[in-house]
């Protein structure tokens, strides 16, 4: 199990399959000397649910989690 640290950015308007959905980006601060990259997107008018996840690994894959309606 691992503690992720994020730093809140700026809203952000996604274009979801339900509509443009007003959210609220997040990045993960990785720990020193591991480069995973974690970006995920909460819906500012849910209660912060998450509508999207992008992860990225050091070698190089990619996973994009969207919201489906």
């Amino acid at each position: 199990m691992q503690i992720w640290t994020f730093e809140v950015q700026a809203p952000e308007i996604l274009d979801l399959p339900g509509g443009a959905t007003p959210t609220l980006r997040l990045r993960r601060i990785p720990p020193a000397g591991e480069a995973e990259q974690a970006l995920l997107w909460l819906d500012a008018t849910q209660g912060y649910a998450p509508v999207r996840i992008h992860m990225e690994e050091p070698n190089g894959d990619v996973m994009d989690f969207v919201l489906q309606d």
